[in-house]
């Protein structure tokens, strides 16, 4: 969302910005999991004093005073700023770093990055720019859009370390934006930025009505708004998953003895996490649950990828739709944040139910720590589970897991995947 800019300056975060996501090879924002205890707890992870932290950053022009040995001259860590206040009033140590409003003003520009990569991608810089680097006028010459405009926008971009310029004045894409922003490649992200100005932004527009009331202008955890639009969404946010989805296809055991496996894909969306363990295994069967206007997409994304003869599709409320028994797996992909707790301890519930003795829960969710005071990525999309559900939240593991168990399940485990939190895994005994 375009609250979550704490990030935007550090080119290796730019998805954990925009779509909540870490980067594969870091842990800087997302909770430690510390298996055994308490059946493994979730707890920020730590950063010495004076070091760098992944969404903590903010720009201070060419300056190096202050800076830990060996960081970039163009960040450091901000919390430095905050040791040199004991409480409100407090005194300062003129040996400790002043504090500065700089992070607070580059807030106020924090919807400003999403906008100026929708504007890019609708106007197909990224894909242009994949041919090799290009001047203003080849690329106003290959989109159509203003040299204006694109001087602006480009400009914008090398800012935000999504492009580079040589001294020609030519512009080229990074390792980040060649990977996820140029849209005929697979790792392609930008799909859910296009959903920024017209379908999530405006909605937060209203942030401060949905704090006074508690309640969301519209709610898209029902069915009659949310089908609608989560019919238009979830095939961009595919890439989210599928990392994550592949890594648990390669964790779980679906070859067995030859005999089919059967997988409840609850909430299917786009069918994301199906698809990926019906790639891994020849043997695997699934059963999709989503409402109506969602199986809809759920089926065209399968029939893309030639599935559908191994997929059965079920369309209903998860509540009520009918699950049906002795699954070998069942996942749950980034829906109990919408659900809420009401709603979500009755369904894990239902889905120990369908699952057959010795079977595998999976859980993709967003998660915080116990105290709710980090990784910032969960802070922010609480806030956006406000503006958009009835009851939705972020979730620490503790709280999924008593859950997991109430409901019969056993073993509740980790398996680190990428993205922003480690899927949860449970068995039913």
């Amino acid at each position: 969302m375009s609250l979550s800019l704490l990030s935007i300056a550090n080119r290796k975060s730019l998805f954990q910005s925009f779509f909540s996501l870490a980067p594969t090879g870091g842990t800087a924002c997302r909770p430690r999991i510390f298996p055994g205890h308490d059946e493994g707890r979730a707890s920020p992870t730590r950063a010495p004093p004076g070091s760098i932290r992944a969404f903590s950053y903010r720009r201070i022009g060419g300056l190096r005073q202050g800076l830990p040995k060996g960081a970039s001259s163009r960040y450091i860590e901000i919390r430095q700023g905050l040791n040199t206040i004991n409480n409100f009033g407090g005194n300062m140590s003129s040996a400790q770093t002043p504090v500065r409003p700089d992070r607070i003003m580059q807030l106020a520009w924090g919807y400003a990055p999403p906008l100026i990569l929708e504007a890019a991608i609708r106007h197909r810089v990224f894909d242009v720019l994949d041919n090799g680097a290009k001047t203003v006028e080849e690329v106003e010459d290959a989109t159509g859009a203003s040299a204006r405009g694109l001087t602006a926008l480009m400009n914008a971009l090398v800012g935000l370390d999504l492009l580079i310029k040589d001294v020609q004045g030519r512009y080229a894409l990074t390792p980040e934006s060649a990977a996820f922003l140029v849209s005929t490649k697979p790792g392609f992200q930008g799909g859910m930025i296009l959903h920024c100005s017209q379908h999530l932004i405006p909605k937060w527009l209203r942030l401060n009505e949905i704090v006074a009331t508690g309640k969301p202008v519209e709610p898209v955890n029902q069915e009659r708004l949310g089908g609608d639009f989560f019919s238009k969404f979830v095939a961009d946010i595919f890439p989210r998953s599928y990392g994550s989805a592949q890594t648990l296809a390669g964790a779980l055991d679906l070859n067995g003895d030859g005999r089919p496996i059967s997988v409840l894909d609850l909430a299917a969306g786009s069918g994301v996490w199906g698809i990926a363990l019906a790639q891994k295994s020849p043997f695997v069967r699934v059963t999709a649950v989503d409402w109506p206007e969602v199986i809809a997409v759920t089926r065209k994304t399968v029939a893309h990828f030639g599935l559908m003869k191994r997929f059965q599709f079920v369309p209903g409320d998860l509540l009520s739709a009918d699950f049906g028994a002795n699954h070998a797996v069942a996942t749950l992909g980034h829906i109990l944040h919408s659900e809420g707790e009401e709603r979500s301890r009755p369904l894990l519930q239902r889905t120990f139910d369908a699952l057959a003795p010795g079977g595998t829960v999976a859980v993709a969710e967003i998660l915080v720590n116990d105290e709710r005071t980090e990784p910032l990525a969960g802070l922010l999309f609480a806030v956006n589970m406000l503006v958009n559900t009835d009851h939705g939240d972020t979730y620490s593991y503790r709280e999924i897991s008593s859950w997991l168990r109430e409901a019969g399940f056993v073993n509740s485990r980790t398996l680190d995947a990428p993205g922003p939190s480690p899927l949860i895994l449970a068995t039913k005994p």
